[in-house]
């Protein structure tokens, strides 16, 4: 389903903010896909704005990854490569043990059996062919916005929308899908003990690829 792009009407001071939103989600869900052109102007017009708070939006989206842009020759959505997806998928698993080892003591009972009932959702929506590793990224995020570090929160808002896109175009082999189901689980167990070295262990397994890609290129 398309991103609604008919025009807003905001307060200016949330314009940008509002156009980044509407802009970041048009991309996760490929109404603007990688390498498409992305015209300010036209944007702006879909929008019902200036081009001004377009073009800081484009400008945050160049900073996290997600818009490349070159002085008045293109704007367009950054393509993914194999190499961006391996760098991608190196930074989400750094990005996970951070997050991990940040929030993990920190979750009462409660918390720690609503993040098992997400493990469990994901995995169900990758049983249904949801992308596996775009899918088990949701734990992370919904981790790190439990988070009480104020500064973790802020860094990893942003960010988190490059790595959403990027996983996306990862490999989704069956291979794969099975490697992920099967640290999701182990993910799940080291949360219910509230065992943070084992669920540190789980997602960067999670994240590792090598051994996987050893086996489907055997096949």
């Amino acid at each position: 389903m398309s991103v609604d792009l008919a025009p807003v009407n905001v307060q200016p001071t949330r314009l940008a903010e509002i156009v980044f939103d509407r802009l970041s989600a048009a991309i996760l869900d490929g109404t603007f896909a990688p390498g498409a052109a992305v015209r300010d102007n036209v944007i702006a017009a879909q929008l019902g704005v200036s081009r001004m708070p377009v073009r800081e939006a484009l400008q945050r989206l160049q900073r996290i990854g997600l818009i490349d842009m070159a002085a008045s020759r293109y704007t367009r959505v950054a393509d993914v490569t194999p190499e961006t997806v391996r760098d991608t998928l190196e930074f989400a698993a750094c990005q996970a043990e951070t997050v991990i080892r940040n929030v993990l003591p920190t979750l009462d009972l409660r918390q720690a059996r609503g993040m098992q009932s997400l493990v469990a959702d994901v995995i169900a929506d990758i049983d249904r062919g949801a992308p596996a590793l775009a899918s088990a990224h949701r734990v992370c995020s919904r981790l790190a916005e439990m988070s009480r570090n104020v500064y973790l929160r802020a860094y990893l808002s942003d960010i988190d929308l490059a790595i959403q896109h990027n996983l996306r175009h990862a490999d989704d082999s069956t291979p794969v899908r099975e490697h992920v189901r099967a640290h999701l689980v182990e993910l799940a167990e080291a949360v219910g003990r509230g065992d943070a070295r084992a669920a540190v262990k789980a997602s960067t397994a999670l994240h590792d690829l090598s051994g996987v890609e050893r086996v489907t290129a055997a096949v």
